[in-house]
């Protein structure tokens, strides 16, 4: 892991919160939040319940299931004393999140999807990272996506996963960083109690509720392995597909709730003065989305905003000319001139973040090196 406290000349005064220490068995709650995952329930139950931690409770979280999955966790729950079933309305995955938050004891709060499943000895790394890292309250790493059987589909994701002092940076970019999904997420309690409950009236989005506003407060660490496995579904919210249009709509809409919650939260955790820095248009990807949808639609207001990012961002010269000119292109036009840029875009991120993991590797001390690949041979 890569950190940084210094703190830039912008924003003075802020610094990772302290944490107490770790105990030296902790305490792990696993919170699983479920919808409707009847077929999937019974893996994420038992991906959690065979980790080799002895201080463990799973608590599932159901935002109100008409399916079987009441009926296979109340099962779960009758053999095994550490399982716990919450249950209640229908109020989306941020409350629903709250629920299970709210229900948990542990030291270390791990979160998961009920349609996803741990690797092996996932939490012994999360636990182990913590340790060995004591100023950190935020440990995060990439998942390997499967189907609906359980079969690898791809490589695991994201390719690169921020980590260090990132307040500073979310400050300046909009809130927004790379981070993985829920399933990915483990957090130390203090700094779970500031970040919950999540106030938020959004129904679909979990996870950037959870991870931006802890790195607001904390360090945060990333582990070297795929330690959680993505599922992608016909059912699951990232995969539930209307239209082009209706989906890059719903993407932006959720781009502004995150920013407007998380920006209420640096407001009331950090401070006024700190929320008024942050701006919408600074998050690359909420510009993306903007440029996309306005490329699809026309629509003159996110168009503006994006002609006005993009352009001020690249310097003068061919690039400059190629975006003036992809803005004005006929929509049809443009979404094809648009997907080949995403394409082209894709295949520099990956060389990038190759030499990007390289380059920390090769920055970290000799007492971190042996944590990280202790935590990879777990």
């Amino acid at each position: 892991m890569t950190k940084s406290t210094s703190v830039r000349k912008g924003y003075p005064g802020l610094s990772p919160t302290e944490l107490p220490a770790l105990p030296d068995d902790p305490s792990v709650s696993v919170v699983i939040t479920s919808y409707n995952y009847a077929p999937f329930i019974s893996g994420a139950l038992d991906s959690v319940l065979s980790q080799d931690s002895r201080k463990l409770e799973v608590i599932v979280a159901d935002d109100g299931s008409t399916d079987a999955t009441l009926e296979t966790v109340r099962k779960y729950a009758s053999a095994d004393p550490r399982v716990r079933l919450i249950t209640g309305e229908n109020v989306g995955q941020p409350r629903n999140t709250n629920r299970g938050f709210a229900a948990s004891s542990g030291d270390i709060i791990c979160f998961l999807d009920a349609d996803d499943e741990f690797a092996p000895h996932k939490i012994s790394a999360v636990v182990q990272a913590f340790q060995s890292f004591p100023d950190c309250g935020l440990c995060l790493h990439r998942l390997r996506p499967i189907d609906e059987k359980g079969r690898e589909v791809g490589p695991p994701f994201p390719k690169f996963i921020d980590s260090g002092w990132l307040c500073e940076r979310l400050l300046a970019s909009g809130g927004r960083c790379s981070f993985p999904a829920t399933s990915a997420i483990s957090i130390r309690r203090p700094i779970a109690e500031r970040v919950f409950p999540i106030l938020s009236d959004s129904r679909r989005v979990g996870d950037a509720f959870i991870h931006y506003p802890a790195a607001f407060l904390t360090n945060v660490c990333s582990l070297p392995g795929p330690y959680s496995r993505y599922r992608y579904h016909d059912s699951n919210m990232t995969r539930c597909a209307k239209n082009p249009v209706d989906i890059s709509l719903s993407m932006l809409v959720e781009c502004e709730e995150i920013f407007r919650t998380n920006t209420s939260f640096v407001a009331r955790e950090l401070g006024v003065q700190y929320a008024k820095e942050m701006r919408l248009a600074d998050s690359r990807l909420f510009v993306e989305d903007a440029l996309h949808y306005a490329l699809l639609t026309g629509e003159r207001r996110y168009k503006d905003l994006s002609a006005e990012y993009l352009l001020g961002l690249l310097p003068k010269g061919l690039r400059r000319t190629l975006w003036a000119t992809l803005l004005n292109l006929p929509s049809p036009l443009a979404s094809v001139a648009f997907n080949l840029r995403k394409t082209s875009k894709s295949l520099w991120r990956s060389i990038h973040g190759r030499l990007s993991e390289l380059d920390r590797f090769r920055l970290l001390s000799t007492k971190e090196n042996r944590a990280m690949n202790a935590c990879q041979s777990e």
